[in-house]
């Protein structure tokens, strides 16, 4: 009797057993489940992304570059390192590495290209800036910052600046804010410049005394404008009378008379070939030449003959 009712605990007991890992393999089958799940709708998020940013590159149109070097604020140049190691700002002179082609992309941003054909990536701002990418995508993309003469700053994608690092350690794409270390001298890009339209002729300020126009057979001081680079990767013109040209959001005629930079003075850039430009106002519309018959406008829906512009150097 004794023996019988040892063994019914011990069945007992190893129901119980059994029903409790049951039930912990339940648990973790769903909990498995659950995470597999998670982890389908991550890749198919993370996919998403990348096919949206291979989308905006493929969109993306450049034209020939401009050769710069790059001079840190600690007087030294900029090195691609021939993409073997992190970039440097720590060379006394110019060498083959020290060189870039500097592209201006359709979206109004810039790519750096090095010595070695692979392209300047700010790796997101987690790790020190290379020269290895062999093509552009997000991280390889900079807004171009003028911080004053020839002197720019280069937003990365993640919305953080380049920094020097002062020469003593690799480069790196973090910072907040522009310091003396996330400023560099470039001198080859101009920012004095001129624009010249289908109709062979130059586009003046008027000295900011009226409406701008396209009929100046030769260059003087009221064809000459200072292109500056915005944070926002816009640009505006400044004439030489010191005011900036506004596109008066398209309702009339476009002048040279502003004192500061407000929505109605930013342009997009938009490269149409070549040295040849159109400029988008922030009303969405292009400004025009009208052909050097009446005073400019900045009203067109869709880039024509009369919306481009030469602007050489850039």
């Amino acid at each position: 009797m004794k023996n019988h009712f040892n063994n019914t605990k011990l069945y007992l007991l190893i129901m119980v057993l059994c029903a409790t890992l049951f039930s912990c393999e339940s648990e973790m089958t769903e909990i498995q489940e659950q995470e597999d799940k998670q982890n389908e709708l991550l890749l198919e998020k993370n996919a998403s992304e990348i096919t949206d940013a291979i989308t905006d590159v493929e969109n993306l149109s450049f034209r020939s570059p401009n050769i710069i070097t790059l001079k840190g604020n600690n007087n030294r140049y900029v090195s691609s390192e021939n993409g073997a190691i992190p970039m440097t700002c720590n060379r006394i002179a110019i060498g083959p590495w020290e060189k870039f082609n500097l592209f201006r992309l359709s979206n109004g941003k810039v790519a750096l290209q090095g010595n070695n054909g692979r392209y300047v990536s700010s790796e997101n701002g987690v790790g020190a800036i290379t020269c290895n990418r062999t093509a552009i995508g997000p991280w390889e993309q900079f807004i171009l910052v003028s911080t004053g003469g020839n002197t720019y700053a280069l937003k990365g994608n993640n919305g953080r600046y380049i920094s020097s690092e002062n020469g003593t350690s690799p480069m790196t794409c973090n910072r907040t804010a522009i310091g003396p270390w996330e400023k560099f001298t470039i001198p080859q890009l101009p920012t004095v410049i001129y624009l010249k339209g289908n109709n062979s002729k130059y586009v003046s300020s008027e000295n900011g005394s009226g409406p701008m126009n396209c009929n100046r057979t030769a260059l003087g001081p009221w064809e000459k404008f200072t292109l500056i680079s915005l944070n926002s990767g816009r640009v505006a013109l400044r004439g030489n009378n010191n005011r900036y040209v506004s596109s008066e959001n398209g309702a009339s005629p476009i002048t040279c008379n502003r004192t500061a930079i407000g929505p109605w003075e930013e342009f997009v850039l938009v490269n149409t070939g070549g040295s040849t430009y159109a400029l988008r106002g922030n009303n969405g519309r292009y400004v025009s030449s009208e052909n050097g018959a009446s005073p400019m406008t900045c009203n067109r829906t869709a880039i024509g003959p009369w919306e481009k512009f030469i602007i050489p150097g850039l």
